[in-house]
């Protein structure tokens, strides 16, 4: 009992900062390695606010202030410039790469290459039958828990959610409802700056932290994202909290801690080779056949009419829907407009015309 429960804490801690990684890797498909530098700074900016006399009160929003801004920084001056250049995935990548080892040697510059704790003092112990819990696993535990059905909130229960879903599934279909995408890929790198700074943050306060921490972390998310389903917002948390985590507390009790790494990347291998490359959980299986459009975008439908009213009866949706799909295997660039069935040109807008003469003719 007492791996399980070490287990469920460590892989929580993973989970979370898989769902950061993911959050940001879904919509804009943007590899962001940079975020083991945001991870390796944060707890240095908390640590600073608390020796200066700041309390918890004022030391947490610094530190997720800083990785938050942190992650935008690394969007608006790398990623968004290389993505109106068109620039391909291993380029964003080799640069996202080199942020994190910019970040990680800045943290080092100004706070030194020793390993500093959150924690002062010893800290508490709680028994729960024969299993012990310490406080800090409490709090790991605790943040985490509300870190996740917080985020399956924001995900499936508001707009913001449903439309960064949206902009996962299909960017292009995205842009034709006429949504600005620039605008949700800096929202997604909000969400993922604010639990990346959680995932540091309490992983610090439980074994301590120094500047070269962020990229194993960082790695250990990605293969729990890999091996949880890479195209789900699922698969982080039932790969880091359900696989990972457990697989890890069995390896340190059986046999040691230096086999961690090992059987970790043994795990990817595995379902690499003989699952396949989606992983344990592919967020397509419960998506609509792919003749059919998604449910995201599906669900963004559902929201037109308060955008466009004059596309109120479902046949005329439905026509929009054809429309829209028509245009999937387009390449050319959608320039996002308010008003999105203004922005379907020549047939395709006149299929939607044709049974609504009230739509203008121009955006």
């Amino acid at each position: 009992m007492q791996i399980l429960v070490n287990g469920i804490i460590s892989g929580t801690a993973i989970a979370i900062l898989a769902l950061a990684f993911q959050c940001i890797y879904l919509p804009t498909r943007v590899f962001f390695i940079g975020m083991a530098g945001v991870y390796a700074m944060t707890p240095f900016v908390a640590w600073s606010v608390l020796k200066a006399g700041g309390g918890w009160w004022l030391a947490i929003p610094a530190a997720t202030i800083t990785a938050v801004v942190l992650c935008l920084l690394c969007e608006w001056l790398i990623h968004r410039p290389m993505e109106k250049k068109k620039a391909s995935s291993p380029a964003h990548l080799i640069a996202s790469l080199g942020a994190s080892i910019v970040l990680v040697q800045i943290t080092a510059m100004i706070w030194g290459n020793d390993t500093k704790s959150l924690r002062i003092g010893l800290d508490t112990v709680v028994h729960v039958g024969k299993v012990i819990v310490t406080g800090a696993q409490w709090v790991t535990l605790g943040a985490g828990a509300a870190l996740i059905a917080g985020f399956w909130a924001l995900l499936m229960k508001s707009d913001l959610g449903l439309r960064l879903r949206a902009l996962a599934d299909n960017p292009i279909q995205f842009a034709l409802f006429g949504y600005n995408i620039h605008l949700y890929r800096t929202y997604s790198f909000v969400v993922g700056g604010l639990l990346a700074a959680a995932a540091s943050l309490v992983t610090a306060y439980d074994v301590g932290f120094d500047p070269h921490t962020g990229l194993h972390a960082v790695l250990l998310a990605v293969v729990a994202v890999i091996i949880g389903g890479r195209g789900s917002f699922v698969g982080p948390v039932l790969g880091g909290c359900c696989l990972l985590g457990l697989v890890r507390a069995q390896v340190v009790w059986h046999w040691s801690a230096r086999w961690q790494k090992a059987v970790t990347f043994a795990m990817l291998a595995f379902v690499l080779l003989l699952r396949c490359p989606t992983g344990c959980w592919d967020g397509r299986r419960d998506w609509r056949p792919p003749n059919e459009l998604p449910h995201p975008l599906t669900d963004l439908l559902r929201h037109l009419p308060d955008r466009c009213p004059e596309s109120k009866s479902d046949r005329g949706l439905y026509r929009y829907v054809d429309a829209c799909s028509s245009l999937r295997s387009t390449q050319s660039v959608v320039t996002p407009t308010p008003f999105c069935p203004s922005i379907l040109a020549g047939g395709s807008f006149q299929l939607l015309r044709s049974e609504h003469p009230s739509l203008p003719s121009s955006a």
